[in-house]
């Protein structure tokens, strides 16, 4: 569920990598995975519609959404992502609420069934 889009045809780039860090970001910030099919991957299809993004900044959105671009040559750089303000000037401390919940939707997935834990 990591995996660019572009790993399946086996054509990509170092940029790929920079996807598999948006999905990490969004596990880490949310509790869930961006995608729940190949198919929302071929197409980039997400969202941060779940009541678990109320409390995360519009500017850890937009380095996610930047990160999870599906297009390779419209993905930045490892470098702009460094630079982005999310990264560069982040100052905030992340609500203990907020770290307890995402810890309680990471336990709640690993205790999901190895069938679904393989299909997502």
């Amino acid at each position: 569920m990591y995996a660019a889009p572009e790993i399946y045809s086996g054509d990509y780039t170092e940029k790929c990598d920079i996807w598999s860090c948006g999905v990490m970001a969004y596990v880490l910030l949310s509790g869930n995975f961006p995608f729940d099919s190949k198919n929302k991957i071929m197409k980039g299809e997400f969202n941060f519609d779940g009541e678990e993004w109320n409390n995360i900044s519009d500017s850890a959105k937009d380095a996610i959404k930047k990160m999870l671009e599906l297009e390779e040559e419209d993905r930045p750089s490892a470098q702009q992502i460094l630079d982005h303000d999310w990264i560069k000037n982040h100052k905030t401390k992340c609500p203990k609420e907020l770290i307890a919940e995402t810890l309680i939707n990471i336990k709640n997935r690993k205790q999901m069934s190895k069938f679904l834990q393989v299909h997502f």
